[in-house]
């Protein structure tokens, strides 16, 4: 018994005005470790003993359970239980304080869900456990709360930042969005944004979002600014010699950088979505041959290409969207292309091949992982959609190249990574998104149903089909 005489030896925060559902919890448990929490559930009465033995031993165990119980109160809290002769009256005291039980207690707790909202996103541990301990108050109270009612609360209380991920929660299947999945994905999020604060610090003026594998001027090629930014632009020499390696690349086709590329109705240099264009061998310049071989420059090797080697930079294939075909035929024209923009795809990918202008069919279908376990959807080609984006009256003409047709995908989707790595800038306000080319000109323009959604007017619908294997530099 020499515990009781400590007043801290029982390592019990005492109980103050706010926290108390902490505090019963750990007083459950430190009661049950003492073999006195009957005294909790049946007050005791003399008269209820026959034997005089049983009677002092009940008598023994309510007192020492009162004395844990006063031991653990903080002094403001003493008047709650001073005047109370058993353990079970006490107890009974104190729920009747702080367990608000019935509608005006429901009420309130409800009201606390409904307005508690997550304002700074590195303290989402925080947030999860103020909002697990106002559910847990909530159920006390004997309120009924549905396993789907906290996760819309949870989502509910998401500010901005988290638009994207509560949009890819609420696209689950009903069987698969329990709560713990919901704050898995948080968590998944807030990991993804530390991590691309830190490569952000690392490129000096350049948005975590874009990333891509070349860095730096491409005018002279030194890393830490942008062409725009140069001071060799604008420089006649510098300017002659850049215009006569461009003409020497043009001899080959029309080579483009690691992005997109594309002309307006009007024949003037316009922006689309084509990648890598010229046809030949990536690594001697040369046409006639493919370099199945060679490995000496991997810019120009297409995505499926890439996945298959194993290296630090490069990520596995992965979309959110689950393998259930929906049909939009009820809601698009026959030429209309609608993309989600799904900013955790690492590709564009498409669900029909009468989109294709091109379209190359795999010998070997390549698995994109989906956002969830063990969960897999097969691209069996891979090819080029032309499509116009108009813009106020203008019609631009674009070609997006390296897409990949998924057949069992769910909503075709276009890759913000991808676009990121042609310099498309991707602008999300709270109703549309808007596709901005390096030059700053906007060339797409969508709007937000439950999803970002863009749509193109397929220019080419005669389908090209060959057959290829994995090593096809496209």
């Amino acid at each position: 018994m020499t515990a009781l005489n400590n007043k801290n030896s029982f390592n019990v925060e005492l109980l103050n005005s706010n926290n108390y559902h902490t505090w019963k919890f750990r007083m459950h448990t430190l009661l049950t470790e003492l073999d006195v929490i009957e005294c909790l559930d049946q007050e005791f009465k003399a008269e209820n003993y026959t034997e005089e033995k049983e009677r002092n031993a009940g008598k023994k165990k309510d007192n020492k359970c009162k004395s844990v119980i006063v031991q653990c109160l903080d002094d403001t809290q003493i008047d709650l239980v001073r005047d109370e002769k058993t353990a079970f009256s006490m107890w009974k005291n104190l729920e009747n304080r702080y367990e608000k039980k019935g509608i005006p207690g429901q009420l309130a707790l409800r009201r606390k869900l409904m307005s508690i909202k997550l304002t700074e996103p590195d303290n989402l541990e925080v947030f999860l456990g103020e909002f697990d301990n106002i559910i847990r108050q909530l159920k006390a109270t004997g309120a009924e709360v549905k396993d789907e009612d906290i996760v819309c609360n949870l989502l509910l209380a998401m500010p901005k930042e988290f638009d994207t991920v509560v949009t890819i929660l609420e696209n689950l299947p009903a069987s698969e969005l329990t709560l713990d999945a919901a704050k898995a994905k948080l968590r998944a999020e807030i990991e993804k944004k530390r991590a691309s604060n830190v490569k952000q610090d690392k490129v000096e003026g350049k948005p975590a979002t874009f990333f891509t594998h070349r860095d730096g001027c491409y005018l002279c090629g030194e890393k830490g600014h942008y062409k725009r930014d140069c001071k060799k632009f604008g420089q006649r020499s510098f300017r002659r010699n850049n215009e006569k390696a461009s003409r020497g690349r043009s001899e080959h086709g029309n080579s483009t950088r690691d992005g997109y590329q594309g002309n307006s109705s009007n024949n003037s240099s316009g922006n689309g979505f084509s990648r890598n264009g010229h046809r030949g061998c990536q690594a001697s310049g040369h046409r006639g041959h493919y370099g199945t071989g060679q490995r000496g420059n991997r810019r120009g090797r297409s995505n499926f290409v890439e996945r298959e080697e194993k290296s630090d930079d490069i990520e596995p294939g992965i979309c959110f969207m689950s393998n259930v075909n929906i049909s939009d035929s009820d809601t698009l024209s026959e030429n209309e292309l609608l993309f989600c923009i799904d900013s955790g795809c690492t590709d564009h990918l498409v669900n029909n091949e009468k989109y294709f202008s091109e379209l190359l069919m795999l010998k070997e279908p390549i698995q994109i992982a989906v956002a969830k376990s063990n969960n897999y959807m097969n691209a069996v080609g891979v090819g080029i959609i032309k499509v116009k984006s108009k813009i106020n009256n203008e019609e631009i003409d674009c070609t997006i190249k390296n897409v990949f047709y998924v057949p069992n995908l769910r909503r075709n989707l276009l890759s913000v990574k991808r676009l990121g790595q042609a310099e498309i800038k991707v602008v999300f306000d709270s109703n549309e998104v808007k596709l901005y080319s390096k030059t700053r000109k906007l060339i797409g323009i969508g709007h937000r149903d439950n999803l970002y959604e863009i749509s193109f007017k397929v220019t080419n619908n005669e389908c090209v089909m060959e057959c290829m294997s994995r090593g096809y530099h496209f």
